[in-house]
């Protein structure tokens, strides 16, 4: 059954969550005195059931690609749904974000939202409990805290997949900074090859402020010039919670987001792909994860969760007026 949460602060962030997916709904924040959304939302949050383009979900049990929809752990194979051509998808076509959570809310704050998963049901190994809490503060600051827990050795890689555009129709103007000097060389299919490309061989510093519309239209990588946009994981300098990791500003709404994460990686995203209801370049998101298809790349950091031990991830985003 559909539900809907509502979180509030004493400075008029509101925040709509649905249980469709773990899902962010709405973020709305007062800009400049008026109540503005800073996301990419549906025109009734009911709509979110009819959603394709994963518009604030919660993503998993491994979000990003896997190769050939499929993985070895433990010397069996597990074979999953190939819902991205030959690759799995943000965990296939039955993935949490598609799912019905419990919902509790603790208070006007605080939202808890748990899922649980069967041995092989979507084919992955484990039965599964997952667990997002969401928080807001009189900061301005949402907090979301993923946690998972197994009785069998299983990836588990989540990650929000919130658009935002602080209140402008499109991401064009906005402004950009990453914690970040790499990306994962990838294939037209979205699969890492293993190797990692300099972020200066897009010819701009990411640690600097760049324009949207800068980046993808004066882009010098080949890849970001065909495919009109970016849609790359970043890897980040460290994974200190306390590193500001994304910062995305907007100079007309005068307003800014600051991301902060303690995952090694982050795929950024410019929204080339979004559609009716929507548009292209309505949204961007920052999804803050483990290395794509980590589970086939020995080489990249593992997103194996062991029997016993627990899946933890903070992600923070805090919205503020300049």
């Amino acid at each position: 059954m559909f539900r809907s949460a509502l979180l509030e602060n004493g400075h008029g962030m509101r925040v709509t969550l649905a249980n469709f997916g773990a899902r962010i709904g709405s973020i709305q924040c007062l800009v400049n005195g008026r109540l503005t959304e800073m996301t990419v939302t549906p025109r009734e949050i009911e709509d979110l059931l009819n959603d394709e383009f994963y518009v604030g979900a919660t993503c998993g049990p491994v979000c990003n690609r896997i190769s050939n929809a499929g993985f070895q752990l433990n010397d069996v194979a597990y074979s999953l749904d190939n819902n991205d051509g030959a690759n799995c998808l943000h965990g296939g076509g039955n993935n949490v974000s598609y799912r019905f959570w419990q919902l509790s809310q603790k208070s006007a704050t605080e939202v808890n939202m748990q899922l649980e998963l069967k041995h092989l049901e979507d084919g992955f190994p484990g039965d599964r409990k997952l667990v997002v809490r969401y928080r807001l503060d009189e900061n301005n600051k949402l907090s979301i805290d993923f946690s998972a827990e197994t009785d069998r050795d299983t990836p588990v890689n989540l990650t929000n997949h919130s658009y935002f555009n602080l209140g402008e129709k499109d991401i064009r103007d906005l402004q950009f900074k990453l914690h970040s000097e790499k990306f994962l060389q990838r294939s037209s299919q979205g699969i890492p090859t293993g190797k990692f490309i300099d972020s200066s061989d897009t010819g701009f510093d990411l640690q600097q402020w760049q324009k949207i519309s800068d980046f993808i239209d004066r882009n010098r990588y080949e890849q970001i010039i065909a495919e009109e946009g970016v849609d790359h994981c970043f890897v980040m300098f460290d994974a200190a919670i306390e590193t500001a990791k994304a910062e995305l500003i907007s100079r007309r709404n005068n307003f800014k987001l600051t991301v902060f994460s303690d995952q090694p990686a982050m795929q950024f995203y410019t929204g080339k792909f979004l559609a009716k209801p929507f548009k292209p370049y309505q949204g961007l998101c920052f999804e803050s994860q483990g290395y794509t298809d980590a589970v086939n790349q020995p080489k990249f950091p593992s997103v194996i969760l062991s029997k016993g031990e627990r899946y933890q991830h903070k992600l923070i985003y805090q919205f503020s007026q300049m």
